[in-house]
C-alpha cells in the first residue's frame, strides 16, 4: 500500500512540473527484420574488404558479432548494443580461472589440449556447444538433434569423433554425463596470444559509417580492435587443435560461431561442414545478403553447406556462389523421429479425443504472446485445442498470459519435450510467427499456419503457392482451417531418401565418391550407390 502511495505521490509532482511520462518501450514479437538491414547497409557503403589480417578478410568475423548483437537488440536486450569481444570465442578468461578448471578436469575427465597427445587421425570431426539449443532429451539421454544424427550417419562412413569446448563454468556442465555420445571435452586455452592488432589497419572513418548504419549499436573502437584480436587469438588455437586432432572434415552447426575454425581448418587442407539447422531462405541475413563477398571468397566461411531441401540448395548457390557447395542431406533428425515410440500422458490423450482440431503452436524469439495468437484463442472456438510450445532458449510462459479463461489450451513440460514429429503425427496444424515447425509439419502432411511479416517473408513462395496459409485475423484462420480435409499427404520420403554415406565418402575424397546428379538417381531408382 506504502509503495503504491509513494507512486501515485512521484506521479502527480511529475505532472505537477510538467514531466512527460516515459513511454512503456514496447516488446517484439518477432526479430526486427528492418534492423538487418542495418548490417546489410554498412556493409555496402564501407569497404569492409579493407581489413585484413595475413591476407585473410577478417569483415566476416566481424560481421557475425554484429548479426549476433542486432538479433539479441531487436527482441529487447538493450545490453547487446555493446560489443563484447568474448561474445562468441571462447569465453572470457577472467571469469573461468585455472584452478577450477583443474577441479572440473577431475570431476568429469574434461582435457586440456596440451595433455593430449598420440591421438589417431579421424574421418569427420563433430564440434558441438555445451547447452546448445538443438540439446532435447530422448530416453532420458541429452542429443543434439542437428548434430547426432549426422554423426551416426558419419561413424558407418568412416572413422568419426565429437568434440564440446568448455569455455566457461556454467551449470550446464553438470548435464555432460548424460549425452549419449560422450565427445571429448576440451577447455579453452588459458594462455592469450595478443598482438595481432599491430597487423590490421581499420580505416578511422569506421566510427562514422558504424554510427550512421547502425544507430542500434554502441561503436567502440577498442572493444572493436579487441574483437578481432580474440578471433585471431581463438584461430591461433583452432589450428593447434586440428592439428592434434587430425581429422579430414569437420562439422559445425552454426558457422558463424565457428569462423575460427573454419579457417583454420582451410589452411591445413581440412574440408569444413555447416548442417542446416534453421530456416536459411527469408530474412536470416546470415545465408542472404553477402554481396560484399569478395571475388576469392572469405577463408572463414564453409567449404560446404549440408542443407535439407532443393530451396536451401539454390538459395545457397545463389548467395555463395562458387566458395561454397550446397549438398542436400534431407532432414536426418525428422527421419530418427520416425522411427520413435513415445507414450502420451492419459491427460494428453483425453484432451486430444475432446477437440475436433489439434493446433500446436510454436513460440520462437518473442518477448510477449503475440495479439493475434491470443484472440485466435479467444474467438476461433472450442472446437479448437491450442497445445503450446516454448523454444528451448526463449522466454517461459504460463497459461494466463495466452488466456485467464480458456479451457482448451495446454501449457506443459510434456508437450515442451516431447520428440517433435510424434507430437506433429497427432496434431492439424501448425501455426508460428515463420518458425521451421511449419516446413516439418507440413512434410508429414500437417497444416502450416504463417502469421507475421517476418513468416511471410520466410516462407513467400509456399504461400503464394497455396502450400502455407497466412493467417492475420480470426477470419482468415477459420478459413484456412475449414478448407483443411481429412487425408494427410505426408512428404517425408523427399527429404529423407538420401544416400548421405556416399555424400560423406565424397567430401574427404573417397575414389568412388558420387555426384550430386548420380545420388539423386540412385535414391529415385530406390539404388544405394
Amino acid at each position: 500500500m506504502l509503495k503504491k502511495l509513494k507512486k501515485l505521490i512521484l506521479s502527480n509532482v511529475k505532472a505537477m512540473l510538467g514531466v512527460k511520462p516515459k513511454k512503456k518501450q514496447q516488446s517484439l514479437t518477432a526479430p526486427d527484420i528492418q534492423i538487418y538491414r542495418q548490417l546489410v547497409n554498412f556493409a555496402f557503403n564501407f569497404p569492409v574488404n579493407t581489413i585484413k589480417y595475413n591476407g585473410e578478410h577478417i569483415w566476416p568475423y566481424i560481421r557475425h558479432h554484429l548479426l549476433v548483437q542486432l538479433t539479441a537488440v531487436s527482441i529487447g536486450n538493450k545490453k547487446a548494443r555493446d560489443i563484447n569481444p568474448f561474445r562468441l570465442q571462447l569465453g572470457n578468461p577472467g571469469e573461468f580461472d585455472i584452478d577450477r578448471k583443474r577441479e572440473l578436469a577431475a570431476k568429469y575427465g574434461f582435457n586440456f589440449l596440451e595433455d593430449l597427445s598420440d591421438v589417431e587421425p579421424v574421418d569427420f570431426l563433430f564440434f558441438t556447444a555445451l547447452n546448445a539449443s538443438e540439446q532435447i532429451e530422448v530416453e532420458q539421454k541429452i542429443y543434439y538433434r542437428v548434430s547426432d544424427p549426422l554423426y551416426e550417419m558419419a561413424c558407418r562412413a568412416g572413422k568419426a569423433h565429437k568434440v564440446e569446448l568448455i569455455r566457461n563454468n556454467s551449470p550446464a556442465i553438470r548435464k555432460t554425463p548424460r549425452y549419449l555420445h560422450r565427445p571429448t571435452f576440451i577447455f579453452s586455452p588459458h594462455i592469450v596470444r595478443t598482438g595481432y592488432n599491430q597487423c590490421i589497419q581499420i580505416k578511422e572513418s569506421i566510427r562514422t559509417y558504424f554510427e550512421r548504419y547502425l544507430p542500434a549499436l554502441r561503436y567502440d573502437g577498442e572493444a572493436l580492435l579487441k574483437l578481432v584480436e580474440w578471433e585471431l587469438h581463438t584461430r591461433d588455437f583452432c589450428l593447434d587443435l586440428l592439428r592434434t586432432l587430425k581429422p579430414k572434415a569437420i562439422f559445425v552447426p552454426s558457422f558463424h560461431y565457428y569462423a575460427p575454425m573454419i579457417s583454420a581448418a582451410r589452411e591445413l587442407g581440412i574440408v569444413s561442414v555447416d548442417i542446416q539447422h534453421g530456416i536459411q531462405v527469408g530474412y536470416n541475413p546470415l545465408y542472404n545478403d553477402w554481396s560484399e563477398l569478395p571475388a576469392e571468397g572469405y577463408r572463414c566461411l564453409p567449404d560446404y553447406f549440408f542443407v535439407w531441401s532443393e530451396k536451401e540448395r539454390q538459395n545457397i548457390d545463389n548467395v555463395f556462389g562458387p566458395h561454397s557447395s550446397p549438398k542436400i542431406i534431407g532432414n536426418l533428425w525428422l527421419k530418427k523421429q520416425l522411427s520413435l515410440d513415445v507414450q502420451f500422458s492419459s491427460a494428453l490423450e483425453e484432451a486430444f479425443a475432446r477437440h475436433k482440431k489439434i493446433v500446436l503452436l510454436a513460440m520462437q524469439s518473442q518477448t510477449v504472446v503475440p495479439d493475434l495468437f491470443k484472440k485466435l484463442i479467444a474467438d476461433a472456438g472450442q472446437d479448437f485445442l491450442w497445445l503450446i510450445r516454448m523454444h528451448p532458449k526463449g522466454k517461459k510462459y504460463k497459461l494466463t498470459d495466452f488466456s485467464k479463461t480458456a479451457r482448451n489450451v495446454i501449457v506443459s513440460e510434456e508437450v515442451d519435450k516431447l520428440p517433435l514429429v510424434p507430437l506433429l503425427d497427432r496434431v492439424d496444424i501448425t501455426l508460428s510467427e515463420g518458425s521451421t515447425i511449419a516446413v516439418e509439419g507440413d512434410t508429414i502432411g500437417v497444416a502450416a499456419f504463417i502469421s507475421s511479416e517476418t513468416g511471410r517473408l520466410n516462407y513467400i513462395n509456399e504461400i503464394k503457392d497455396g502450400q502455407f496459409h497466412y493467417i492475420d485475423s480470426v477470419q482468415s484462420f477459420l478459413r484456412a482451417a475449414g478448407s483443411l480435409g481429412n487425408d494427410r499427404r505426408s512428404r517425408a520420403k523427399e527429404l529423407v531418401d538420401i544416400d548421405v554415406l556416399s555424400i560423406l565418402k565424397q567430401i574427404i575424397g573417397n575414389p568412388r565418391a558420387a555426384s550430386d546428379k548420380e545420388l539423386h538417381l540412385a535414391a529415385a531408382n530406390g539404388e544405394i550407390l
